[in-house]
């Protein structure tokens, strides 16, 4: 059975000179085996409308009128060259032939799609994610392996509103700044040696939100030793002009993880702030701090139970830039902490022009088992933000660091309300990909020059809600190492 996706006609602007189609991404030839999809795709600019006509073998197929044409279930009578035409009032052009191959089946596998695209509603002017997952693919989680099913011989073709997206030929589709124009549906076509398969529809909604979505907190269980070992919590304080002013709360859990039942938490946290000046602020036990209690109790973060614990905390009212928490046991002792960066301010006060947390990271030692960072984020506000988030030990080499962690590997959840957790995404290796590069240099991110490193990034478009991530050695390894997560506006 062959068909195709229709795209509706479109009557261009008078005042536009009529331009001749161009075929700008040609259908391509594939194999699939019996019984499995196979998908040709054809890019094209021109003046509207646009009329699409597919020939197999040079024989109309008619009911074919757009740009994509879908085999399902191919047979061998599905065998054979396939070509389109696109004709508008101005002229036609034809495309180069894509042959079909058909194979037996159990000789290979066409590609699974394991998850996404997600429909996301983003504020006008935002940066949008769309990424789709082939089970096995190693490009994206860097756990599969060639072979499986949607292993990393899979290509990509994405499509908006049913046509093609010139160049957008890989598992991430990154729609910068995005004003009204990028809404639409989105799907990808995934094909390798035995078949295609299209995902579902994808829908980017833009909008012009008075509250739009923005990091509120973090709050990390962590190791804090000595030397290179100690524990440090990143954040950023940003905003359009960097003229703007936001309470921060602060927080080194020790001795209330203790009295919970923890083994070898920190008994004696101090917290010391500083700036790119240096020295901000410090303290040495919290004392029942009211307006901290209060801030951390409206994020959701957890309940100190005794006003005269040793755990640290300060509330600071802080002006835009970057900023370091160092967390250490004040006699010299080591053990677990909990480093939380909350942002104060009630969300009912927030608008788009508001300073707010734009990066939070942790640097730490990375143990096995139990022994690795857990961090916990939350997005509030109403719409999607984007976010990459790194996990980075080689690289902390160029930063004088000895004892890196060799290949660290992310794990992101989403946090249920049912108290269940939903495994979003993961990745060893980031392997140079060039749209980390391109946001690593928009965000102001430490450069990761050598494409081979070990590090790992994930790029992708989160709803407001509370996420988990987790760094860890991939071949059992320990070492320092730093997650962070930057808001990609």
């Amino acid at each position: 059975m062959v068909f195709a996706t229709a795209v509706p006609a479109r009557v261009p602007a008078a005042s536009q000179p009529e331009v001749s189609p161009v075929i700008l991404v040609q259908p391509v030839s594939q194999s699939a085996t019996v019984g499995a999809n196979a998908v040709f795709c054809a890019g094209v600019s021109g003046s509207e409308p646009l009329a699409y006509r597919w020939t197999k073998d040079g024989a109309p197929i008619a009911s074919c009128t757009g740009p994509v044409l879908v085999a399902s279930g191919v047979s061998t009578v599905n065998a054979g060259s396939y070509v389109v035409t696109v004709s508008n009032a101005t002229g036609s052009a034809r495309s180069q032939p894509a042959v079909l191959t058909v194979i037996s089946a159990g000789q290979a596998t066409p590609p699974v799609v394991g998850q996404g695209p997600f429909s996301q509603t983003i504020e006008d002017g935002a940066t949008a994610v769309l990424s789709v997952d082939a089970e096995g693919d190693s490009a994206r989680s860097g756990t599969g392996a060639a072979g499986s099913p949607g292993g990393a011989d899979v290509t990509y073709q994405w499509l908006r509103d049913g046509v093609p997206v010139v160049g957008e030929t890989e598992a991430v589709l990154v729609l910068r700044g995005a004003s009204r124009s990028p809404a639409g549906a989105y799907r990808c076509i995934l094909a390798n040696s035995a078949g295609s398969v299209i995902t579902e529809e994808a829908v980017v909604r833009v909008v012009d939100d008075p509250c739009p979505g923005h990091l509120t907190m973090m709050s990390c269980r962590t190791y804090s030793g000595t030397n290179e070992k100690r524990l440090f919590a990143g954040f950023v304080v940003g905003q359009p002009a960097m003229r703007g002013f936001l309470p921060v709360a602060l927080r080194a859990s020790g001795p209330s993880l203790g009295a919970k039942g923890a083994e070898r938490a920190l008994r004696d946290p101090v917290l010391v702030l500083k700036d790119s000046a240096g020295f901000v602020a410090a303290n040495r036990g919290w004392a029942g701090d009211k307006p901290v209690a209060l801030a951390a109790a409206a994020m959701g973060a957890d309940a100190w139970d005794d006003d005269q614990s040793r755990d640290s905390a300060l509330l600071r009212t802080l002006p835009c830039g970057a900023y370091t928490a160092e967390i250490y046991g004040d006699s010299g002792d080591t053990g677990f902490a909990v480093a939380d960066v909350l942002d104060a301010r009630p969300l009912s006060q927030y608008t788009r022009d508001s300073a707010r947390l734009v990066n939070l990271s942790v640097r730490s030692a990375v143990g096995l088992g139990p022994n690795v960072p857990v961090m916990r984020f939350t997005i509030g506000g109403s719409t999607s933000v984007t976010l990459m988030i790194r996990g980075m030990g080689p690289a902390l080499a160029a930063l004088g660091i000895t004892e890196v962690l060799p290949t660290p590997s992310l794990l992101l959840y989403r946090m249920n309300a049912n108290g269940s957790q939903t495994w979003l995404q993961s990745n060893t290796r980031w392997g140079g990909k060039r749209y980390i590069s391109e946001i690593a240099g928009k965000v102001g991110a430490f450069p990761w020059k050598s494409g081979l490193a070990a590090d790992s990034a994930i790029l992708l478009t989160l709803p407001p809600a509370q996420y988990l991530l987790i760094l860890s050695g991939a071949n059992g390894e320990t070492g320092v190492a730093i997650m962070e997560i930057y808001e990609v506006a």
